[in-house]
C-alpha cells in the first residue's frame, strides 16, 4: 500500500528537533532525517503539526502545503524560501521568524503573530490575514494581493511606498507609523548639509580672517607710504644728473 508521511517530530525541545523524521512511500521510499532543530528542504506537506513547539528550528526550503500549524510556535524559525501555501497557520508565532521568499499563498494567516519577522519577497496573496500582527515586520517586496487583511496590525512595519498605497486602498488604517523603504529622507537631509555649510557659511568666515590677519590698516599703509618712495627715488635719479 502505498503510504503517507507515517513519523514526524517526536521530543520536540524549546530549542532544537530531536529525532525528528518524515518518510514517505510511492514505490520508493524517501526519508528525511532532522535533529537538532535542523530539517531545510524536508517534506511536511499535509502534516499536522498544531500546537508543536518549534523555535529557532531550521526549516529552510521545506514543504508545508496544507499542513496544519495552528497556534504552532515557530519563533524565530528559518523557513526562508518555505512553501506554506493552503497552510493552517491560525494564531502560529512566527516572531523574528525568517520567510524571506516563503509562500504562503492561499494560507489562514488569521490572528498569526508575525511580529518583527523577514517578510521579503514573500508571497502572501489569496490569503486570510484578518487580525494578524506584522508589527515592525520586514515587507519589502512582500506581495498581499487578494488577501482578506481586515483588521491586521502594521504598526511600525517596513515597507514600500507603493505597499503603503495598496493597504490603504484595502482598508488597512493607522499605517502612518510604517517605516519607508528605501530611506529616501536621510538622504536628502545630507546633501542639504553639505551644500548650505560650504557655500554661506564658510566663506564669510574665511574673509574676516584674512581681513584681520592680513590688516586693513597695514595694507593702506602699505599702498600709501609705497608711492610717496617710489617717487623720491625717482627725483633723487633725476636730479643727479642735473647736479653733475
Amino acid at each position: 500500500m502505498k503510504s503517507r508521511i507515517i513519523g514526524l517530530c517526536f521530543g520536540i525541545s524549546a530549542i532544537a528537533l530531536v529525532g525528528c523524521a518524515s518518510m514517505e512511500g510511492t514505490g520508493e521510499s524517501l526519508e528525511t532525517v532532522c535533529t537538532f532543530g535542523a530539517c531545510p528542504q524536508c517534506n511536511l506537506q499535509g502534516m499536522n503539526l498544531a500546537g508543536r513547539n518549534l523555535m529557532q528550528a531550521n526549516f529552510a526550503g521545506a514543504n508545508f502545503m496544507n499542513a496544519n500549524l495552528e497556534n504552532t510556535n515557530l519563533e524565530r524559525a528559518n523557513l526562508a524560501n518555505a512553501n506554506l501555501s493552503n497552510a493552517n497557520l491560525h494564531m502560529a508565532n512566527f516572531e523574528r521568524a525568517d520567510l524571506s521568499g516563503a509562500n504562503l499563498m492561499g494560507s489562514n494567516g488569521s490572528e498569526a503573530n508575525f511580529e518583527r519577522a523577514a517578510l521579503k519577497d514573500a508571497n502572501l496573496e489569496g490569503g486570510n490575514f484578518r487580525g494578524a500582527n506584522f508589527e515592525r515586520a520586514v515587507l519589502v517586496g512582500a506581495s498581499f494581493k487578494g488577501s482578506d487583511l481586515h483588521g491586521a496590525n502594521f504598526f511600525q512595519a517596513v515597507m514600500t511606498h507603493e505597499m503603503k498605497s495598496f493597504l490603504h486602498h484595502h482598508g488597512v488604517k493607522n499605517l502612518n507609523t510604517a517605516i519607508m523603504f528605501p530611506m529616501k529622507h536621510h538622504k536628502g537631509h545630507k546633501h542639504k548639509h553639505t551644500h548650505h555649510v560650504p557655500k554661506h557659511h564658510k566663506p564669510t568666515h574665511h574673509k574676516a580672517p584674512h581681513k584681520e590677519m592680513g590688516g586693513k590698516e597695514m595694507g593702506k599703509e602699505n599702498m600709501v607710504q609705497h608711492p610717496p618712495m617710489k617717487e623720491g627715488m625717482m627725483k633723487e635719479s633725476m636730479q643727479q644728473p642735473a647736479s653733475e
